[in-house]
């Protein structure tokens, strides 16, 4: 249903969806990292240093990135979180939304400004 034909042959189309569906899976599989040390790390952390107030910063600055993101449209969200937390290329984003290159960029842009504002970056 969504192979366009002025869009190019349709092997070319069915080359790019099989290569997305590998990368999602692989992606998917890719294990997490594991600390060679891990209690090195509670340690750093038990220290006291920061403390109830880091953890109140956190929370703020969480707090803030949720009320960013809900300004957002949907599909300014969605191409949010395939370009920065499954770290899809702008190219990559642009084949699995079937959209021109350059309204992916576009779009990408366009949230990162309005997220900026909402959190009140002045860049």
């Amino acid at each position: 249903e969504r192979y366009d034909r002025s869009r190019g042959p349709v092997q070319s189309w069915l080359l790019i969806i099989c290569r997305s569906r590998a990368l999602d899976a692989l992606r998917r599989r890719d294990p997490a990292l594991v600390h060679p040390e891990p209690h090195e790390l509670l340690e750093s952390q038990a220290d006291g240093q920061g403390g109830l107030q880091d953890l109140l910063e956190a929370t703020q600055s969480c707090s803030k990135v949720h009320e960013a993101l809900a300004t957002l449209t949907p599909l300014q969200r969605q191409l949010l979180a395939l370009a920065f937390f499954r770290a899809y290329t702008y190219a990559e984003v642009a084949v699995h939304f079937a959209m021109p290159l350059g309204s992916v960029k576009t779009l990408i842009r366009g949230a990162l400004r309005k997220m900026r504002a909402a959190i009140g970056d002045p860049q």
